[in-house]
C-alpha cells in the first residue's frame, strides 16, 4: 500500500523531465516496490524514472477515477 506522500511522489516522478527535489524514503518505498527505478544520468546522479509497474498502477488508479466519476455523474442526473 502506498502512503499519499509516495503515490505523490509517483505522480510527480511520472511528468519529472530533470533532476527534482524528492524526498529520499518516498522514493526508496517506490524503488522496493518497483514502480520506479533510477537511471544514471551522470556518474555522480541518477534520475528516478517509472516503470512498467508504476505505469500501470497509475492507469488503474486513473481508470477507477474516472468510473467514479462517470458514477457521480450519472447519480446527479438522474438521482431517482
Amino acid at each position: 500500500m502506498l502512503s499519499p506522500h509516495e503515490f505523490a511522489t509517483l505522480m510527480l516522478v511520472k511528468d519529472a523531465r530533470h533532476e527534482s527535489d524528492f524526498d529520499q524514503a518516498d522514493l526508496r518505498a517506490l524503488l522496493d516496490k518497483q514502480l520506479i527505478e533510477l537511471v544514471s544520468v551522470t556518474a555522480a546522479s541518477a534520475l528516478p524514472r517509472m516503470t512498467d509497474r508504476g505505469r500501470a498502477l497509475l492507469a488503474r488508479l486513473y481508470a477507477c477515477a474516472c468510473e467514479k466519476r462517470q458514477s457521480a455523474l450519472a447519480t446527479a442526473a438522474y438521482p431517482w
